[in-house]
Protein backbone atom coordinates (compact mmCIF):
# COMPACT_ATOMS: atom_id res chain seq x y z
CA UNK A 1 0.00 0.00 0.00
CA UNK A 2 1.45 3.34 -1.06
CA UNK A 3 0.82 6.08 1.80
CA UNK A 4 1.26 10.05 0.97
CA UNK A 5 4.07 11.79 2.69
CA UNK A 6 2.56 13.42 5.77
CA UNK A 7 4.02 15.85 8.42
CA UNK A 8 5.89 14.26 11.33
CA UNK A 9 5.20 14.44 14.48
CA UNK A 10 7.78 13.49 17.22
CA UNK A 11 6.34 11.13 20.48
CA UNK A 12 7.66 11.34 23.49
CA UNK A 13 9.40 8.49 25.21
CA UNK A 14 8.68 6.46 28.74
CA UNK A 15 9.99 3.31 30.36
CA UNK A 16 7.24 0.20 29.74
CA UNK A 17 7.30 -3.72 29.56
CA UNK A 18 8.61 -5.49 26.29
CA UNK A 19 6.50 -7.80 24.08
CA UNK A 20 8.25 -10.13 21.94
CA UNK A 21 7.43 -12.97 19.80
CA UNK A 22 9.14 -15.22 16.99
CA UNK A 23 9.59 -17.98 14.73
CA UNK A 24 10.26 -21.91 15.08
CA UNK A 25 12.74 -23.60 13.19
CA UNK A 26 17.15 -23.24 13.16
CA UNK A 27 17.89 -20.29 13.69
CA UNK A 28 21.19 -18.58 12.26
CA UNK A 29 20.57 -15.38 13.09
CA UNK A 30 18.53 -13.57 16.02
CA UNK A 31 18.56 -10.13 16.92
CA UNK A 32 18.58 -9.06 20.30
CA UNK A 33 16.18 -6.20 21.50
CA UNK A 34 15.83 -6.45 25.53
CA UNK A 35 14.25 -3.68 26.98
CA UNK A 36 10.98 -2.16 25.99
CA UNK A 37 10.15 1.78 25.50
CA UNK A 38 6.50 3.33 25.58
CA UNK A 39 5.50 6.43 23.39
CA UNK A 40 2.51 8.50 23.93
CA UNK A 41 1.11 10.82 21.14
CA UNK A 42 0.12 14.41 22.70
CA UNK A 43 -3.63 12.73 23.03
CA UNK A 44 -2.84 9.56 24.47
CA UNK A 45 -5.16 8.64 27.47
CA UNK A 46 -4.11 6.44 29.82
CA UNK A 47 -6.98 3.57 29.85
CA UNK A 48 -6.13 -0.08 28.96
CA UNK A 49 -6.39 -0.79 24.96
CA UNK A 50 -10.11 -1.48 24.30
CA UNK A 51 -10.40 -5.55 22.44
CA UNK A 52 -14.61 -5.44 21.90
CA UNK A 53 -16.87 -5.81 19.11
CA UNK A 54 -15.35 -5.10 15.67
CA UNK A 55 -12.34 -3.34 17.23
CA UNK A 56 -8.94 -4.32 16.45
CA UNK A 57 -7.08 -6.96 18.57
CA UNK A 58 -3.43 -6.78 19.41
CA UNK A 59 -3.76 -10.41 18.27
CA UNK A 60 -3.60 -9.18 14.47
CA UNK A 61 0.03 -8.73 14.04
CA UNK A 62 1.58 -10.71 15.95
CA UNK A 63 1.73 -13.15 13.25
CA UNK A 64 3.82 -10.20 11.42
CA UNK A 65 6.93 -10.97 13.88
CA UNK A 66 10.24 -11.68 11.80
CA UNK A 67 13.41 -12.42 14.64
CA UNK A 68 15.23 -14.38 12.45
CA UNK A 69 16.65 -14.79 8.90
CA UNK A 70 16.94 -18.75 8.40
CA UNK A 71 15.47 -21.33 5.82
CA UNK A 72 13.21 -23.79 7.00
CA UNK A 73 9.43 -24.08 7.66
CA UNK A 74 7.48 -20.51 8.48
CA UNK A 75 4.26 -19.59 10.13
CA UNK A 76 2.54 -17.11 8.15
CA UNK A 77 0.09 -15.43 10.97
CA UNK A 78 -2.92 -18.23 11.01
CA UNK A 79 -3.35 -18.33 6.96
CA UNK A 80 -0.78 -20.86 6.70
CA UNK A 81 2.93 -22.46 6.02
CA UNK A 82 5.99 -21.39 3.70
CA UNK A 83 8.51 -23.81 3.64
CA UNK A 84 11.46 -23.10 1.68
CA UNK A 85 15.49 -24.10 1.31
CA UNK A 86 18.54 -21.56 0.83
CA UNK A 87 21.41 -23.51 -0.51
CA UNK A 88 24.22 -22.78 -2.33
CA UNK A 89 23.20 -19.16 -2.43
CA UNK A 90 20.14 -20.12 -4.24
CA UNK A 91 16.04 -20.71 -3.07
CA UNK A 92 13.95 -23.48 -3.54
CA UNK A 93 10.54 -23.15 -2.53
CA UNK A 94 9.46 -26.66 -0.86
CA UNK A 95 5.69 -26.17 0.13
CA UNK A 96 3.18 -23.42 0.36
CA UNK A 97 0.58 -24.84 2.56
CA UNK A 98 -3.09 -22.50 3.71
CA UNK A 99 -5.13 -22.75 6.72
CA UNK A 100 -8.49 -24.04 6.29
CA UNK A 101 -10.33 -21.00 4.83
CA UNK A 102 -7.53 -19.44 3.24
CA UNK A 103 -6.76 -19.66 -0.42
CA UNK A 104 -2.91 -19.08 -1.55
CA UNK A 105 -0.90 -18.07 -4.39
CA UNK A 106 2.49 -18.47 -4.86
CA UNK A 107 3.32 -14.83 -6.92
CA UNK A 108 7.40 -15.83 -7.63
CA UNK A 109 9.02 -18.67 -6.99
CA UNK A 110 12.79 -18.04 -8.37
CA UNK A 111 16.13 -19.00 -7.43
CA UNK A 112 16.76 -14.97 -5.45
CA UNK A 113 13.31 -14.29 -4.49
CA UNK A 114 9.95 -15.95 -3.12
CA UNK A 115 6.56 -14.58 -2.51
CA UNK A 116 3.27 -16.23 -1.47
CA UNK A 117 0.06 -14.76 -0.93
CA UNK A 118 -2.97 -16.49 1.57
CA UNK A 119 -6.01 -14.27 1.25
CA UNK A 120 -9.33 -14.89 3.58
CA UNK A 121 -12.31 -11.99 3.32
CA UNK A 122 -10.64 -8.62 4.65
CA UNK A 123 -7.48 -9.93 5.55
CA UNK A 124 -3.84 -10.45 3.38
CA UNK A 125 -0.91 -11.76 4.13
CA UNK A 126 2.54 -11.87 1.79
CA UNK A 127 5.52 -13.94 2.72
CA UNK A 128 8.57 -12.99 1.15
CA UNK A 129 12.59 -14.11 0.73
CA UNK A 130 14.57 -12.15 -1.15
CA UNK A 131 18.91 -12.87 -1.89
CA UNK A 132 20.84 -9.98 -2.31
CA UNK A 133 24.91 -9.53 -2.34
CA UNK A 134 25.33 -12.73 0.05
CA UNK A 135 22.51 -11.15 2.26
CA UNK A 136 18.71 -12.90 2.77
CA UNK A 137 15.81 -10.62 3.99
CA UNK A 138 12.61 -12.36 5.47
CA UNK A 139 9.78 -10.36 5.19
CA UNK A 140 5.64 -10.28 6.39
CA UNK A 141 2.96 -8.17 5.48
CA UNK A 142 -0.80 -8.26 6.95
CA UNK A 143 -3.26 -5.66 5.10
CA UNK A 144 -6.73 -5.71 6.77
CA UNK A 145 -9.31 -4.15 4.94
CA UNK A 146 -12.46 -2.35 6.67
CA UNK A 147 -10.56 -2.30 9.82
CA UNK A 148 -11.14 -0.98 13.29
CA UNK A 149 -10.05 1.17 15.73
CA UNK A 150 -8.70 -0.71 18.81
CA UNK A 151 -5.09 -2.23 19.71
CA UNK A 152 -2.95 -4.06 17.12
CA UNK A 153 0.72 -5.56 17.19
CA UNK A 154 3.45 -4.93 14.74
CA UNK A 155 5.40 -7.78 14.83
CA UNK A 156 7.19 -8.90 17.98
CA UNK A 157 8.29 -5.41 18.54
CA UNK A 158 5.69 -3.31 19.24
CA UNK A 159 2.09 -2.54 20.36
CA UNK A 160 -0.18 0.24 19.57
CA UNK A 161 -3.57 1.67 20.10
CA UNK A 162 -5.35 2.84 16.61
CA UNK A 163 -8.21 5.13 16.81
CA UNK A 164 -9.77 6.37 13.51
CA UNK A 165 -12.95 9.49 13.93
CA UNK A 166 -13.90 10.31 11.02
CA UNK A 167 -11.02 11.25 9.16
CA UNK A 168 -8.69 12.07 12.18
CA UNK A 169 -6.61 9.21 12.30
CA UNK A 170 -4.58 8.55 15.59
CA UNK A 171 -1.40 6.39 17.26
CA UNK A 172 -1.11 6.15 20.84
CA UNK A 173 0.50 4.27 23.45
CA UNK A 174 2.99 3.03 21.34
CA UNK A 175 5.05 0.18 23.63
CA UNK A 176 7.72 -0.82 21.68
CA UNK A 177 11.01 -2.72 22.31
CA UNK A 178 14.83 -0.69 22.98
CA UNK A 179 16.29 -2.60 20.40
CA UNK A 180 13.94 -1.35 17.28
CA UNK A 181 13.63 2.42 17.89
CA UNK A 182 10.48 4.63 16.37
CA UNK A 183 11.83 6.11 13.41
CA UNK A 184 9.28 8.37 13.16
CA UNK A 185 5.08 8.70 13.37
CA UNK A 186 3.23 10.39 10.74
CA UNK A 187 -0.11 11.73 11.30
CA UNK A 188 -2.37 13.40 8.65
CA UNK A 189 -5.89 13.38 7.52
CA UNK A 190 -7.02 10.27 7.10
CA UNK A 191 -3.88 8.35 7.18
CA UNK A 192 -1.21 7.79 9.97
CA UNK A 193 2.28 5.98 9.86
CA UNK A 194 4.49 4.65 12.61
CA UNK A 195 7.81 3.11 11.78
CA UNK A 196 10.68 1.09 13.65
CA UNK A 197 14.36 0.77 12.21
CA UNK A 198 16.95 -1.34 14.23
CA UNK A 199 19.87 1.04 14.94
CA UNK A 200 22.04 -1.30 12.31
CA UNK A 201 19.59 -1.03 9.76
CA UNK A 202 18.85 -4.45 9.24
CA UNK A 203 15.23 -4.78 10.54
CA UNK A 204 12.48 -2.48 10.22
CA UNK A 205 8.83 -2.44 10.86
CA UNK A 206 5.74 -0.02 9.88
CA UNK A 207 1.91 0.18 11.36
CA UNK A 208 0.33 1.96 8.49
CA UNK A 209 -3.26 2.99 8.04
CA UNK A 210 -5.66 5.44 5.73
CA UNK A 211 -8.98 5.61 4.19
CA UNK A 212 -9.53 5.52 0.64
CA UNK A 213 -13.44 5.89 -0.55
CA UNK A 214 -14.65 5.05 3.04
CA UNK A 215 -12.67 2.20 3.17
CA UNK A 216 -10.00 2.07 6.20
CA UNK A 217 -7.30 -0.62 5.73
CA UNK A 218 -4.68 -1.12 7.95
CA UNK A 219 -1.26 -2.88 6.57
CA UNK A 220 1.45 -3.75 9.43
CA UNK A 221 5.05 -5.51 8.08
CA UNK A 222 8.46 -6.79 9.66
CA UNK A 223 11.56 -7.34 7.84
CA UNK A 224 14.92 -8.27 8.93
CA UNK A 225 18.16 -9.00 6.53
CA UNK A 226 21.00 -10.82 7.50
CA UNK A 227 24.61 -12.43 5.57
CA UNK A 228 24.26 -16.09 4.42
CA UNK A 229 26.30 -18.22 6.43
Amino acid sequence: MRMRQKMMVVAGVIAAGAMLAGCSGETTANPSSPGAEQVASPSASATEPSDSGDAGSDDLGVGVAVDEVRDGLWQVGDAGEVNFSADGGSLSLGDATPADGWEHRVADDKPDEIEVHFVRGDQRWKFEVELENGTMQISKQLTITNAKSGSYSVGSIATLEFRADGDAFTVENVQHNQGWPIEKTDEDSGSVEVSFRMPDGAGSAEFEAERDAGVVTVEISQKLRRALG
